[in-house]
């Protein structure tokens, strides 16, 4: 339900915006919601740049086979602080770290740099990915990043608001190194 209201109200603010541009007599309101809008996006495109480098120092990276709405007899579950709504459970996890920690760093790097709102209006994760490195005091195993990736809607979650915002998932890499670290059965 919220990712159906997040993508009507994606859609309202697209069709506002452009009528706003389109039009070189709009009104002074619908001007107003361009350049806010114009404003909230270069915001969210600052703030994703930021997080890919901070992602840049990861001391190791944990992805999770998660799955929604686990059956009973899954205890383990993937905490998403930033969808309250949500009840992952995972089946499987590993820690990727050395050597293979730099590939995964620069394809997450990438997809944030990148992103767009989008992806369908769903979200149906089949992995949970969690970054972790050093905060500012020097401490090492913190969650620096936590996401939830799904193919099936090309989307994938950020924590930078509640609700949680939804960016279209286009990385083929990413993909290839998820199923390569866990494959779905």
């Amino acid at each position: 339900m919220t990712s159906l209201y997040l993508f009507t109200a994606l859609l309202c603010a697209c069709f506002i915006n452009l009528a706003a541009r389109a039009d070189e007599h709009a009104s002074p309101l619908m001007a107003a919601q361009a350049e806010y809008l114009d404003s909230v996006e270069k915001a969210r495109a600052q703030y994703l740049k930021r997080v890919a480098d901070i992602i840049a120092n990861a001391t190791s990276v944990e992805l999770f086979r998660i799955v929604e709405k686990p059956s009973p007899d899954i205890k383990r579950r993937f905490p998403e602080a930033f969808n309250l709504g949500s009840d992952y459970g995972f089946t499987k996890m590993k820690t990727i770290q050395g050597a293979e920690l730099k590939q995964w760093v620069d394809v997450m790097r990438e997809l944030l740099q990148t992103a767009r709102l989008g992806g369908a209006a769903c979200h149906e994760p089949v992995y949970g990915l969690r970054v972790l490195g050093a905060n500012g005091f020097g401490a090492k195993g913190n969650i620096i990043f936590e996401t939830t990736l799904c193919w099936k809607c090309q989307n994938f979650a950020v924590g930078i608001s509640f609700p949680v915002e939804y960016f279209g998932l286009n990385s083929e890499k990413l993909k290839e190194l998820c199923a390569k670290a866990l494959p779905i059965d």
